[in-house]
Parts: structure tokens; sequence; C-alpha cells
């Protein structure tokens, strides 16, 4: 015969509990021998999801809300904690890890695709269009119920990124909670600019080639989307040697 009963409500997050079953018949017999993982067994709640964090420099290293340029980022590197260990579900795999990240043009949204391309078609970013980092080198363990991830698929080990965009990446972590994981909170990184195109400068000022003086030098720079860090200029004296001294802050 199948029984059941209808659990307690007031069961907590992060406790184990023993849990012990016994049957009577109408013989009055009763079975009172506990046999461990069939008529007893203990199990634990936990409905707390991981947290997850980036270790990436170039991600990190920025004052917050600010904008995030740089040229390379081969790969996306943070880790994943399940809190409350012993009693939590654990994290153990790359497959406990989920990435994703695009860019926007207008009102389309274009998320990568896990094989160096993007696509606009059938997108919910909240739902769809999550990966895992690869299960051969994606994961290390740090701990019992922590680890660190890297994301790098694409094309020879390598996130193919296109240049000139601002993306933003998002990660999050899932337990191995048995009957719905717990997915923990959305980590969110907003206007990560790759941007490999040189800048460009130009000199305005001096226009010619023959003048009385020169109070300053001026022109224009342009940085596209990653914004312009700095301009540096050099002045040297053209002529025959040996009168070919830089000009050092304060005279040639």
């Amino acid at each position: 015969s199948s029984w059941s009963f209808t659990a307690p409500g007031d069961l907590q997050d992060n406790r184990r509990y023993a849990l012990w079953a016994e049957a009577r018949d109408l013989a009055t017999n009763l079975h009172n021998t506990y046999d461990i993982g069939n008529s007893s067994l203990t199990f634990i709640i936990d409905m707390t999801g991981p947290t997850i964090s980036t270790n990436s420099p170039a991600l990190n290293n920025v004052a917050s809300g600010a904008r995030r340029s740089t040229a390379s980022l081969t790969s996306l590197d943070g880790t994943i904690v399940d809190p409350n260990h012993p009693y939590n579900a654990k994290v153990s795999t790359s497959t406990n890890v989920e990435v994703q990240f695009y860019y926007r043009i207008g009102i389309d949204t274009y998320t990568y695709r896990n094989n160096c391309t993007y696509s606009s078609a059938t997108v919910n970013i909240d739902t769809l269009h999550w990966y895992n980092p690869s299960l051969t080198g994606g994961f290390t363990a740090l701990g019992p119920s922590s680890g660190a991830w890297t994301y790098t698929e694409g094309a020879a080990g390598k996130i193919c990124w296109l240049t000139d965009k601002s993306y933003t990446i998002r990660a999050r972590g899932k337990d191995q909670a048995v009957g719905g994981v717990n997915t923990g909170a959305i980590l969110t990184l907003t206007d990560v600019v790759i941007d490999t195109t040189v800048p460009t400068s130009a000199i305005a000022t001096p226009n010619d080639t023959t003048i009385r003086t020169l109070a300053s030098v001026a022109g224009t720079a342009n940085a596209d989307l990653a914004g312009l860090a700095k301009v540096e200029v050099s002045i040297q004296q053209a002529m025959a040697s040996p009168a070919t001294s830089y000009f050092n802050g304060t005279g040639f």
C-alpha cells in the first residue's frame, strides 16, 4: 500500500531533518526496526541560491556604474559559493554556473550563442541563451561547496567579441537541490565596451609651416566607443644634427 503525509509547513531553510516511518498491521505487529535509507532517512531543506562574482580585472577595477573599456577579454572568470555548508544543496561543476552577454542596437537585443555568433531572434534574456562554462577546465573546486569558474566558449579557447560594442554581461549560480534548483541573484555588469579600434588624432594648431609665435598646440582626437584616455604630444627640433633635442616640458 502507498501512504502519504502532509509535511509541516514550517520546515526551515538550511536545516537537516530526520524522518522515520513505521508500519503496524491489523494483527498489531509493529515494524519498528528502522532501515537507514528505507524506513529512516535524513534530508536537508535548502531554499537559498548560490552567490556569484567575477574576478576579471578589466571588469572589476572601475568605479561603480562606470564604463568598462578593454581591448581584450578572452575569458570571463569568477567564483561561486553555495552558502550555509553543510546544510545546503552544494555546487560542484560548471553546470552550476550560467553566463549570458548581449549588446543592443536600437530596440534589438543581440545575444551571444556560445559558438561565435550573435542573434536577435527569439530573445528572452531572463530565460533563454544562458550558457555553462566548459565541462573541461571550466570549474575548479575551492571547497566543499564553492569553486572558481572560467568561461571561454568561442573559438580557439577565446570568447568571440565584436569590436566597438557596449555589452551587458550577466552571470548566475544554480545549486543542486532536488525538485527544483535554487537560482541565486543575477550578477549584472553593464556598459562593458570591447574596443580594438585604434584612436585617431589630428593637429589643428599650428596650421601653417611658417609662423611667428606659438602659444599652444591643439587638435582633435577620436577614441570611438571606449572613450579617450589621453593625448600625448612630442616636439623636436627638426634641424640638422646636433640640434635635434626634444622639448622636455620646460625647454629643449
